[in-house]
């Protein structure tokens, strides 16, 4: 079994004025190459905590967490946001894409971000991924002029240009219409389906977690339940 990412005891306490609030409360999971998995449950259960902290973004308050054996959280600020660049994309509920810039202009980005501004290759993968969600035809378009679901797909080729062991998306579906939102997840699948992309998804949409190979279930900072679709 490969495993790609495994978190272990983890905890996150929020200091809110004389009170302590623990999001997180002892969470541990493993995530293999190839899964396919959706994090679920209401609102507040510490969803969105977890995903942050499995992709190296929020420190947790103790417990650990390691990518391919390197743990995450003993490196220093420098070389975790190394490691974020090269193993993991992060797909999130709004698009954040820079609105001067084209689709290419963006998806290129974490490349150059990480030092490939020399590299011939690069543009030529970011138009492969722009082909492999759809958007082709779209490269020269800024983002004002495409919708909110083509954005959406320009966020996950960007996520995607490093090629990395894990991609995180949290929310992805969350500011679209039911039509997109189907647009959106069918790529997901499609992407792990045929290249074998491991994907987290956080969601609270049961139409979309019983799509997933596996659905984890939480309530109140804690797994409660893990099962195979």
């Amino acid at each position: 079994m490969d495993i790609i990412l495994r978190a272990v005891d983890v905890h996150k306490v929020y200091r809110m004025g004389d009170e302590d609030l623990d999001v997180l409360r002892g969470v541990s999971l493993d995530v293999r190459k190839g899964d396919f998995i959706a994090i679920t449950g209401p609102s507040g259960v510490g969803k969105s905590t977890l995903l942050h902290i499995m992709g190296g973004l929020d420190r947790p308050t103790r417990g650990a967490v390691s990518v391919r054996e390197t743990d995450i959280y003993k490196l220093n600020d420098r070389k975790r946001s190394q490691f974020r660049s090269r193993s993991v994309g992060f797909v999130f509920q709004f698009y954040h894409l820079l609105p001067e810039f084209t689709a290419l202009e963006n998806v290129m980005l974490p490349a150059l971000a990480g030092g490939e501004a020399g590299s011939a290759d690069v543009k030529s993968r970011a138009e492969k991924l722009l082909g492999d969600v759809g958007l082709a035809a779209r490269s020269a378009h800024r983002p004002g002029q495409m919708s909110g679901g083509e954005q959406q797909r320009v966020a996950i080729a960007r996520a995607l240009m490093n090629g990395p062991d894990l991609l995180l998306a949290d929310e992805p579906t969350g500011n679209l219409d039911s039509h997109n939102s189907k647009v959106i997840i069918d790529l997901l699948v499609r992407l792990n389906r045929e290249q074998g992309q491991t994907t987290v998804i956080v969601t609270h949409d049961e139409r979309i977690a019983s799509q997933m190979k596996r659905v984890i279930r939480m309530l109140d900072g804690n797994i409660i339940d893990i099962r195979d679709n």
